[in-house]
């Protein structure tokens, strides 16, 4: 028998909604909740995100999304995907901050999403440790910041979780969740 916290019951009666996760998930991307608040009231803070920014606007303004250029200059420094997830952003939300910096606080909130179903995995369908842990992750002040600045780390930790979650759910159910877009969403 192992050790059980008083804080987290196993009685039913204790147990969080199934929906409760996906509850605060909405709060938290709501115009007026969570990161959204003031988005686009700063500009570039650091020289990478200013990078980021300007190679996005400039496939936006010459159409070439296969050729990344910083200032006319090709740039392969990186992966492509934070370029044309930054110029997805400027094309779907304005020329501005905001539209640069929201898929960044999306994915940092997939990645909320995803520590709670690994959650629920790792801990054998206990939703109330699983909450504790997607809210502990989303807490952290490296997850904030990586949520509020436009780099490549928080879209590579949100497909590092996905293939996490992805592979124990495979282990510990026998299914593999990636046979659908978003079959890990319906698990």
């Amino acid at each position: 028998m192992g050790y059980r916290c008083r804080h987290f019951p196993k009685s039913p009666a204790y147990a969080p909604s199934a929906y409760l996760p996906y509850l605060a998930l909405a709060l938290a991307a709501s115009p007026r909740g969570g990161f959204f608040v003031g988005l686009g009231a700063w500009g570039p803070l650091e020289s990478s995100e200013a990078r980021y920014a300007e190679i996005g606007r400039e496939m936006l303004v010459t159409g070439d999304w296969l050729h990344p250029r910083l200032l006319g200059i090709q740039h392969f420094h990186k992966p492509p995907l934070t370029y044309w997830l930054t110029a997805a952003g400027l094309t779907i939300f304005g020329p501005h901050a905001a539209g640069v910096r929201i898929l960044p606080v999306l994915a940092v909130l997939l990645q909320v999403l995803l520590m709670y179903k690994l959650g629920e995995l790792l801990f054998k369908g206990d939703r109330a440790r699983a909450l504790a842990a997607a809210v502990v992750y989303g807490t952290l002040p490296v997850v904030l910041i990586s949520a509020l600045n436009v780099t490549t780390d928080a879209y590579l930790a949100t497909l590092e979780l996905a293939a996490a979650y992805g592979i124990l759910r495979y282990y510990a159910g026998g299914k593999f969740a990636g046979s659908t877009c978003f079959g890990w969403a319906s698990a």
